[in-house]
């Protein structure tokens, strides 16, 4: 940005596991906690989320998940909730994947008259090796942690 009144800065916090639950179900847990400078105003967050990630073939995920936290700014509080579904595919063995996904982020009406957004996402990742399965073994978190992350739908 200019350097001027339009700058924003978030610094998120967390810890995140995976469990499996099955040979081809990942159940994820994730909590944060961080803190938005938006245009000179504190926003302090926090959310707890959970997911889960069926595999209907190694190149082939399909999952979703819920989360819900809390926004306070000054003296203000307000509930938040998540949710997400999507699904990622991996022709053969081509080093790209295709993504599409929905996902829908609520304040409550406390909070600067409430925020509701929806977001649809198309995409496309490149990996490194193996199949897609592969990948979320060596690095299985796909969690939106940020506050922009969670309005914009951004993985």
């Amino acid at each position: 940005m200019d350097g001027g009144s339009g700058d924003v800065e978030e610094i998120v916090y967390g810890a995140e596991g995976t469990f499996d639950l099955g040979a081809n179900t990942v159940a994820s847990l994730s909590a944060t906690t961080g803190n938005v400078d938006f245009l000179g105003t504190d926003i302090d967050n926090w959310n707890v989320d959970g997911s889960l990630a069926f595999y209907a073939s190694p190149n082939l995920r399909i999952g979703g998940g819920v989360g819900f936290g809390n926004l306070s700014v000054a003296s203000v509080d307000a509930d938040t909730i998540s949710y997400n579904i999507g699904a990622e595919w991996q022709p053969f063995s081509h080093p790209i994947s295709f993504t599409v996904g929905y996902s829908h982020f609520d304040v409550d009406d406390v909070f600067l008259g409430g925020i509701d957004a929806d977001t649809l996402s198309v995409g496309a990742r490149w990996n490194f090796g193996g199949s897609l399965r592969d990948r979320d073994n060596a690095t299985p978190f796909d969690v939106q942690t940020g506050l922009y992350q969670r309005i914009y739908g951004l993985r």
